[in-house]
């Protein structure tokens, strides 16, 4: 039980570091690929979401509208994700810690939903009426 202890607060001073630098935490700590056609921002959120669990964090992931405020879940173009870090929601997109804005709105999803949403881009077949997040 030590131990767990010892390396989760170990695990929390590197992420406490990493957080001061957004690019040593993008490209270190999550080890982030470019976007592309095979992935993107869905793709980030569930590597993002892996390496927190790894860590022994929980975290939820977000799909909004950065560019709109209040928005319907229609115009919804975006996810990133919460992060419970030392009892607080941050926020994590692409690698990179956002202590405030836009990246606190939106709707929650669950793991299920976001892996639905990866799973869609690598089978566009898939139809709307499948999706778990709703309409």
């Amino acid at each position: 039980m030590l131990l767990v202890r010892r390396i989760t607060l170990i695990s929390l001073s590197l992420l406490a570091l990493l957080l001061i630098s957004p690019l040593l935490m993008q490209v270190v700590f999550f080890r982030m690929p470019a976007y592309s056609a095979t992935f993107d921002c869905d793709d980030a959120t569930l590597l993002m979401m892996e390496r927190f669990e790894e860590m022994g964090i929980t975290s939820m992931p977000v799909l909004g509208n950065l560019k709109a405020s209040g928005e319907q879940y229609g115009e919804c173009d975006h996810v990133w994700l919460l992060a419970d870090i030392l009892g607080k929601q941050r926020a994590f997109d692409r690698g990179v810690y956002y202590p405030y804005g836009q990246h606190y709105e939106g709707y929650l999803l669950s793991k299920e939903q976001l892996l639905f949403f990866v799973a869609q881009d690598l089978e566009p077949s898939m139809v709307a009426s499948e999706n778990p997040a709703g309409p």
